[in-house]
């Protein structure tokens, strides 16, 4: 699978704190070694790969009596 990114102020190190004190765009963002890294939106396939894993962990976790499976966006 393609993962495609830009890279936001390559200059400046970012830290985790930071990150989570920026104000939500919408956008979605991972911190790799101090360097902010914009993500491509989810798309169809995601979300449907997302979907059949659920259904196969949701149907092994219940046989087994271990608990729930849940998600988050």
């Amino acid at each position: 699978m393609r993962k495609t990114h830009s890279m936001l102020h390559p200059t400046r190190l970012v830290t985790a704190e930071e990150l989570e004190r920026m104000p939500d765009d919408d956008c979605r963002y991972e911190l790799v070694e101090g360097r902010l890294i914009r993500m491509s939106p989810v798309g169809g396939v995601h979300g449907a790969v997302t979907v059949r894993l659920l259904v196969m962990l949701s149907q092994h976790v219940q046989a087994r009596d271990l608990g729930c499976v849940v998600t988050l966006p």
